[in-house]
């Protein structure tokens, strides 16, 4: 599946080439597995993901993977993000429950070949 690019805000996520691109053209190439995050994130947007389900989706069910993983991702996620929103809240901690995105995202379009593989917005 071709991970479409998409804007939270005034910030665009390119999972393509693992970055992201805020006001003022800041780029930063973040880590595979902090993009593989936000894009699911955004992909499942409005629902809340369970850290479980993150963490089983995004480093394998059977991974040895321990929750700092996940809470480092969403850390480094949240630095780069801050200024997406007025309010500088991208992903919402939902306590004892886990994550979500405060924006819907804004999917871009994608070459005709390659749209079928792209989500939809909501």
């Amino acid at each position: 599946m071709i991970k479409a690019p998409f804007r939270l805000g005034n910030c665009e996520v390119n999972p393509i080439e693992n970055t992201i691109t805020c006001a003022a053209g800041n780029r930063q190439s973040i880590q595979q597995k902090s993009i593989e995050v936000i894009w699911f994130l955004a992909r499942h947007y409005p629902r809340v993901i369970s850290r479980e389900e993150l963490i089983d989706h995004i480093w394998g069910e059977h991974s040895v993977v321990g929750d700092n993983s996940l809470t480092n991702a969403i850390w480094h996620l949240r630095k780069i993000l801050k200024h997406a929103a007025d309010n500088g809240e991208v992903i919402t901690t939902i306590r004892k429950v886990g994550y979500k995105l405060a924006l819907q995202p804004q999917w871009e379009q994608l070459p005709s070949d390659a749209a079928s593989a792209a989500p939809k917005n909501a």
